[in-house]
């Protein structure tokens, strides 16, 4: 194989009307290509929502790129490219290479039955690929992020003080997730799914979410656009795909068990046999005035860590506080948790870790939306340090969730608050 021969572009709009930024995204992109792209990664903040509409924008898109050409992608908090980074615009990625075979699936209907949605979506992948000559797989997969439903009596909330509104609260939310399709993503439950479908391939993905209201989110589909879907690009090639992660996050050295949980393990109730929010404040050593709107601010740094082994620590971000329950953003894959903490320069280290192991001048990543918000204008000491490693050639998207699922070491979860960076290496350095 001859890595040079593979070519990958990123192109990006600034416009704020949604057809021209949809021009212009596909047009930066492909026309740095020297053959036609073999697949195009799209991925737009919310404003063209109110600019235009997400069809306009589609359509601006298919205005430029070629005909069949595989397309996937979503509505992301914000992305880093070499520019800078930005909270408002489109950003896509283009790449061409003979050695390659893509294919593209979707699934519909996540929150109400992750499974079916996974299964469908891998099925179309496998039929498509069924009969690739080469043997290193890769997905990239978008999945429909969380979204906080209108509850009755309830409103829109990020906090809820009234202890006795806890069990009501869990319950209607998960009847809103699975008849009205608003309310947790259940993206750890898709992700099992698809892996088990998938065994062989190398999975990097993320949730699709708005500018962090959690109020709608979209995925494109080729021409079409959904939500409450997960959509998958499969590649198999002759490169050897390589994703590492970095986080920054420190466990505290307290642990806690998980006593009791709702809405698919997306909802704490109790932890050690007390009420949830109780215990997280003791342990934290914050009063209970300190629970107002703002608290997320503070709270991000002070996420709670399932423990899945000892080696293995799944960082979740609190996404509501109601009553004595805490509200994650993405469910439990252990029963078993830990306070963790950070800093900003954490984060940032975070990013020389995963970049450290990477071969190539190109780069593709997935990271937390919650540290493009902490970080705030320091996310561009990220956009450096990724701008010296791959010049001009690399994209990180912003989402609610970041989906990770490597073959070799056996390790397939959804984590939050982290930095994952995706490229290709020479497969004949690899051993299968």
């Amino acid at each position: 194989m001859d890595l040079s021969r593979f070519e990958s572009s990123v192109g990006m709009s600034r416009k704020w009307d949604a057809r021209e930024a949809g021009q212009e995204v596909a047009r930066s992109a492909i026309s740095k290509l020297n053959n036609p792209p073999n697949f195009f990664l799209l991925f737009s903040t919310i404003h063209y929502e109110k600019h235009g509409g997400f069809r306009e924008f589609l359509d601006g898109v298919w205005d430029v790129l070629p005909s069949e050409t595989p397309l996937v992608g979503g509505t992301v908090a914000g992305f880093i490219n070499f520019h800078g980074s930005f909270t408002r615009g489109a950003a896509g990625l283009a790449a061409s290479y003979p050695n390659m075979d893509v294919a593209v699936g979707i699934g519909r209907y996540t929150k109400r039955s992750p499974k079916r949605a996974a299964k469908k979506c891998a099925g179309m992948i496998k039929k498509e690929l069924m009969n690739s000559k080469y043997k290193n797989k890769f997905l990239f997969e978008m999945i429909s992020g969380p979204i906080f439903p209108k509850i009755p009596f309830f409103g829109e909330y990020r906090i809820i003080k009234n202890k006795l509104l806890s069990f009501p609260f869990g319950l209607l939310s998960q009847i809103s997730t699975s008849f009205f399709l608003k309310g947790a993503a259940r993206e750890a439950e898709a992700l099992k799914y698809l892996s088990n479908e998938l065994k062989d391939f190398y999975i990097l993905g993320g949730s699709s979410m708005d500018d962090c209201r959690y109020v709608s989110n979209y995925q494109f589909y080729n021409r079409e656009l959904y939500n409450d879907s997960i959509l998958g690009l499969g590649i198999q090639s002759d490169m050897f795909p390589t994703i590492k992660t970095g986080s920054g996050l420190v466990t505290t050295g307290k642990n806690f068990n998980v006593t009791k949980d709702m809405c698919w393990g997306h909802i704490i109730c109790s932890l050690n046999g007390k009420p949830a929010v109780k215990k997280y404040l003791e342990a934290v050593n914050w009063p209970e005035s300190i629970l107002d709107e703002r608290v997320y601010t503070k709270t991000i740094y002070y996420p709670l860590g399932s423990i899945v082994n000892q080696d293995i620590i799944v960082p979740n971000v609190i996404a509501l506080f109601v009553g004595d329950y805490i509200v994650l953003s993405h469910s439990l894959p252990s029963k078993q948790v830990c306070l963790l903490t950070t800093s900003g320069k954490r984060l940032t280290d975070a990013v020389d870790t995963a970049l450290s192991e990477i071969n190539n001048n190109f780069g593709f990543g997935v990271s937390c939306a919650i540290r493009m918000q902490t970080l705030g204008d320091k996310t561009n000491i990220i956009k450096e340090k990724l701008k010296e490693k791959f010049d001009n050639n690399f994209l990180v998207i912003y989402t609610s969730g970041e989906s990770v699922c490597l073959p070799d070491k056996n390790l397939c979860e959804v984590y939050q608050n982290s930095f994952n960076i995706f490229s290709f290496e020479d497969s004949d350095f690899k051993l299968y």
